[in-house]
C-alpha cells in the first residue's frame, strides 16, 4: 500500500488483516456514544449502519481499536479493516455525517 509516495505496507490480504486481528467490533448503539468514543481517539470507527428494527436512535457501529464496550462483539477483520487502522485516524478525522433517514 502506497500513500503519499511511501510504501506503507507490503503483504497479503492475510497478513494485513491479521494486523487487526482481535480488534474488530460490532457494536448496537447511539451516535451521541460514537461521538464520544471518536473524542477519546483510541479507535476507528469504519462505518455505521442504521438498526432496522423500528429504534431510530441506535446505529450499528463497525469499530477498530480497544474494544469500545462490553456490549460490542468481536468480528473478523476484513480487508477495509487492515487499510483504515494502517492508515490510522487521520483517513477518518474528518466528520463523518449520517441520516437514519
Amino acid at each position: 500500500m502506497l500513500e503519499k509516495g511511501q510504501i506503507r505496507f507490503q503483504g497479503t490480504v492475510s497478513e494485513l488483516t491479521q494486523q487487526v486481528q482481535g480488534k474488530c467490533w460490532l457494536w448496537r448503539t447511539t451516535l451521541e456514544q460514537v461521538q464520544a468514543l471518536r473524542q477519546k481517539d483510541t479507535n476507528l470507527v469504519a462505518s455505521l449502519s442504521p438498526v432496522t428494527d423500528g429504534n431510530t436512535d441506535e446505529v450499528l457501529a463497525r469499530v477498530t481499536g480497544p474494544q469500545p464496550s462490553p456490549a460490542a462483539t468481536p468480528v473478523d477483520p476484513t480487508l477495509d479493516d487492515g487499510y483504515f487502522a494502517l492508515r490510522g485516524a487521520t483517513a477518518f478525522h474528518e466528520e463523518q455525517h449520517f441520516s437514519s433517514r
